[in-house]
């Protein structure tokens, strides 16, 4: 694996970022694959598919004073090959 770019926590944004090439060395492919961790209640504005009770599971861990945080990730497929220029 290899980090191509990271963006630090933003406290306005509420999550960071970091961008990595990932071989697959199976099939023989790179994959470009963006991680991004930050509040629970942002990252679920970016999910395409929420899981089911994805709301009521990390209010349950706040009630109980956890401080919770998401994960979440997205493979991406158009990626030049050997780009790993982002300014």
């Amino acid at each position: 694996m290899k980090q191509v770019k990271k963006f630090l926590f933003d406290s306005a944004l509420k999550r960071m970022s970091v961008i990595i090439e990932a071989k697959n060395n199976k099939e023989k492919f790179t994959e470009v694959i963006v991680v991004c961790k930050g509040a629970p209640e942002v990252i679920e504005k970016h999910l395409h598919l929420k899981p089911p009770a994805y709301e009521a599971h990390y209010w349950e861990f706040v009630k109980n004073g956890y401080w919770v945080l998401a994960l979440a990730y997205k493979v991406i497929k158009d990626w030049p090959a050997g780009d790993a220029s982002i300014k």
